[in-house]
């Protein structure tokens, strides 16, 4: 899945329900990647079982709200990660993230299980 947009940000809503998105997932060149909806639910980026990649593609990827979001693959790209909302942000799965921007975590939790 690539995520493109003339606004500068793609985002992935899981206001009624659990969302997963599996396979490789993109981000064009100046477009952000916000993560949010409401408390208690989860996002799952990638499976337990793939070995996908997540290209930020020089971009940010946001967790910005309670929800929490599980993501399973690598994440790959010159981008930077920001957990900023109030829910979990957990980074799991046997390949290693490597991305080479910052991590920052302003709000909430990231918990790293690789």
């Amino acid at each position: 899945m690539t995520f493109s947009s003339s606004t500068n940000y793609a985002y992935i809503n899981a206001y009624n329900g659990n969302l997963t998105f599996g396979g490789n997932l993109a981000l064009t060149s100046g477009t952000a990647l916000n993560l949010g909806g409401n408390t208690g639910n989860t996002i799952f980026l990638g499976s337990s079982s793939s070995a996908q990649q997540i290209n930020n593609g020089g971009n940010s990827i946001s967790a910005i709200s309670a929800t929490n979001v599980t993501v399973y693959d690598a994440i790959s790209g010159a981008g930077s990660f920001n957990q900023i909302g109030s829910g979990t942000t957990t980074f799991t799965g046997n390949s290693a993230n490597t991305y080479t921007g910052q991590t920052v975590v302003t709000s909430g939790t990231l918990t790293l299980s690789k």
